[in-house]
């Protein structure tokens, strides 16, 4: 595999350069990564083009990835998320990505963590978020806490020893 190339503009690069703790060559990588998930995105029509939870699954990076759902969520800028429409623009993933990348602050990594597992957005990470918490990262696809186990680990979780 060679150099990827972008057909990304190259103002466009500048200004998220600036706007994210990524390079020119990560942010290209990123944007054909990106445009790599879905055939109908080209340079021309990036902006409007959003990817669904199923196409961002095939990135290695998001395949196991419990939270993926509620990265989308709290990322997404869709005017129909409401409606169930859990997609990423190009500069959604970016922001996502930016956040979850090694480069970013410790306090925007905790903002953007408190808000995915901040499950019914209340502020508040309450009894109802530790059951989704605790059900979202302790299963695997034959097995889950039966309701005593969960509310034991959710009771230890809030008032601990």
């Amino acid at each position: 595999m060679g150099a990827t190339v972008s057909k990304l503009d190259k103002e466009l690069v500048e200004e998220y350069v600036e706007l994210t703790y990524f390079t020119k060559n990560e942010i290209n990588k990123l944007y054909n990564k990106f445009a790599g998930l879905d055939d109908r995105i080209s340079p021309d029509n990036f902006a409007q083009v959003r990817l669904d939870e199923s196409q961002l699954k095939q990135l290695p990076e998001f395949r196991a990835n419990p939270f993926l759902h509620r990265l989308i969520e709290v990322f997404s800028t869709s005017d129909a998320l409401e409606d169930g429409d859990r997609s990423l623009s190009f500069e959604d993933y970016l922001d996502m990505v930016n956040v979850l990348s090694e480069k970013a602050p410790f306090n925007l990594k905790a903002h953007y963590a408190f808000r995915v597992m901040d499950f019914d957005g209340d502020d508040f990470i309450g009894p109802a978020d530790l059951k989704w918490i605790i059900n979202t990262t302790a299963r695997n696809d034959k097995q889950r806490l039966d309701r005593e186990e969960l509310k034991h680990l959710t009771t230890a979780v809030r008032y601990p020893l």
